[in-house]
């Protein structure tokens, strides 16, 4: 769709982008959409509705014969005006212009029902985009999948338009983003009686925590916290040696020390919060140090702000 172009340039501005499509083998899937008309536009070409809902105008038959004006009857195609007058029906949904590569009519977060939808998210796209694309290029039930998600537009209009889903980021604010979308949506469609899935968030980076955590044998209580305290000194070593870390040796706080900076190793099967953070922070000023690196498998959503705060 257009961006709209501002302000003076040596070139011509570039107010267009592509989407790019593939497919995996010769055949695939497409409903090709149909351009819809405005409110304004059906008025103005004089749309009626009949039982069925479908839209239709009604225009003078023109040169037809007796037997094709009996036939268009027999097929509902002839409308009858208040005062008996005979029309041809024309249906909207097959005289709509099919959409092409160029789509003026999304128009970004331009409009009121667009600008609605905002999150705040830097690459949001709308939604009207993403249910063109994925109503041409899926059928219900069908699998949808995005792996940038971001705010989670894609899974929002797979959801709405009964499909199932995958959504995947690396940013935890885009994970964030994306399940109070859902959540959103799950509210939307249950007041509104339509059926909703159940969804479920999963973070890859825990699966390697049970490595260390997975303490096999029968083992009694004494000899578990053993095991466990021992699995718990090879994650720290093989993190200390990863991060290229000498040890502290004895009873320190601190796991280790890098260029001048102390190491700290958050806790295996905990995200670290802001209370660690405090506890770091609290454990610096005692030996008077400035510098300190905490790592860990995962971190509180919102940790940042909180711990300059």
């Amino acid at each position: 769709a257009g961006k709209g172009a501002k302000g003076k340039s040596s070139q011509f501005p570039r107010n267009t982008e592509s989407i790019l499509f593939y497919s995996r083998g010769s055949t695939w899937k497409f409903s090709q959409p149909y351009k819809e008309l405005t409110e304004d536009q059906k008025t103005a070409y004089r749309y009626k509705e009949d039982k069925t809902g479908r839209l239709y105008k009604a225009v003078q038959l023109g040169d037809y014969s007796d037997r094709s004006i009996s036939r268009m009857e027999t097929e509902g195609l002839i409308h009858i005006s208040g005062t008996g007058q005979k029309y041809k029906k024309y249906y909207l949904d097959e005289a709509q212009a099919a959409v092409d590569s160029i789509w003026t009519d999304i128009l970004g977060f331009g409009t009121r029902t667009a600008a609605m939808e905002i999150t705040g998210y830097a690459t949001q796209k709308p939604y009207a985009l993403l249910e063109r694309i994925v109503k041409a290029s899926s059928n219900e039930g069908d699998l949808v999948a995005d792996f940038f998600c971001g705010s989670g537009t894609t899974a929002a209009v797979a959801e709405k338009l009964g499909r199932k889903w995958i959504a995947t980021d690396l940013g935890k604010f885009g994970i964030h983003t994306t399940r109070k979308r859902l959540i959103g949506v799950q509210r939307e469609l249950k007041a509104s009686g339509k059926p909703f899935r159940a969804f479920e968030v999963l973070n890859l980076g825990r699966y390697e925590r049970q490595v260390y955590l997975n303490v096999g044998g029968r083992l009694n209580g004494k000899e578990k916290e053993k095991a466990l305290a021992q699995k718990e000194q090879e994650f720290r070593d093989l993190i200390l040696r990863a991060y290229k870390a000498q040890p502290v040796e004895g009873s320190s706080f601190f796991h280790g020390k890098n260029a001048g900076r102390l190491v700290v190793i958050g806790p295996i099967n905990l995200p670290v919060g802001r209370l660690f953070v405090e506890e770091v922070i609290m454990e610096c000023r005692k030996i008077g140090a400035s510098r300190a690196d905490i790592l860990a498998f995962e971190f509180e959503m919102g940790l940042f702000p909180a711990a300059l705060e």
